[in-house]
């Protein structure tokens, strides 16, 4: 499997466990998908999309997280 596969192969787990914590209403596990999200976008060169990524994580986690979940998510979006 080449780079490009392996990024499409997270992208389909990272929204298919999006999805789930969105059906189990669990605003944690979002956030952290979401995250997750963002970072393979990023990997990829796609700092647009992962920046939305991790606004929509960052309102989550201002909500329902911690300081040091809250500063991961910011760490990502200053880079």
């Amino acid at each position: 499997m080449r780079g490009a596969e392996h990024f499409k192969v997270a992208l389909d787990c990272f929204q298919r466990a999006l999805n789930i914590g969105r059906e189990l209403g669990d605003p944690v596990r979002v956030a952290s998908r979401l995250d997750a999200i963002g970072l393979v976008f990023e990997d990829q060169g796609h700092y647009e999309e992962a920046l939305i990524k991790y606004h929509e994580a960052l309102q989550l986690k201002l909500q329902y997280s911690g300081p040091q979940d809250i500063a991961r998510t910011e760490e990502n979006i200053a880079r």
